[in-house]
């Protein structure tokens, strides 16, 4: 069945925003447009604080819209700048933990707000509270720690654990590569050559 909505409606934006937001874009196409009528739509204009670093979440959940926000440290370093499809607040939304970055509007900025009763559900039809300690884990690895944690916690979902016996071969010299490894635990004998 294929959706139709009005080329000149909020809603096909708002849609597109979902769509490119990696955490919303697994859900089905239908869900992330009755989404669309749920959420909140907030203004910040240039130089506004959305969230500071160490204050209580809002339980609310986050995406971006439109404009850019820069993510800065406690010692104001800014560390990041996101723009539309990124989300930002999960964690503080699902645990009600203490905001670990300030966001400032850069510009004029919308974003898209999901309150608890609407990101919940969400959360736990795609399964981010079981995602959350991987994507802690691989914040700690030097490959991954510039990501935005949106983005670990969308890649902690698509993990696929695998634990090996002893001597059996995870893959072998030649193979073509279709997947990447990241060794959690124990050790791994690695060969440059065919046995």
């Amino acid at each position: 069945k294929e959706l139709e909505f009005e080329s000149s409606g909020g809603d096909v934006e708002r849609i597109e925003t979902l769509s490119a937001c990696p955490l919303f874009a697994r859900l089905p196409l239908e869900e992330r447009a009755v989404l669309t009528e749920k959420c909140e739509l907030i203004n910040y204009a240039d130089g506004d604080v959305i969230m500071k670093d160490g204050v209580p979440s809002d339980g609310t959940a986050y995406v971006i819209h439109s404009g850019l926000v820069n993510i800065s440290s406690l010692d104001g370093k800014s560390l990041r700048v996101l723009g539309r499809g990124n989300s930002v607040g999960e964690r503080g939304a699902l645990l009600g933990e203490l905001r670990t970055g300030s966001l400032v509007a850069v510009g004029s900025v919308q974003l898209l707000g999901f309150g608890a009763e609407i990101f919940k559900p969400i959360a736990e039809e795609l399964g981010l509270m079981q995602a959350f300690s991987r994507a802690d884990w691989l914040l700690t690895q030097v490959a991954f720690a510039q990501l935005p944690w949106a983005t670990l916690l969308d890649l902690a979902l698509d993990f696929q654990p695998r634990e090996l016996q002893p001597g059996e071969m995870l893959f072998d010299y030649g193979e073509p590569g279709y997947e990447c490894y990241l060794l959690v635990s124990g050790n791994i004998e690695v060969n440059n050559q065919s046995n």
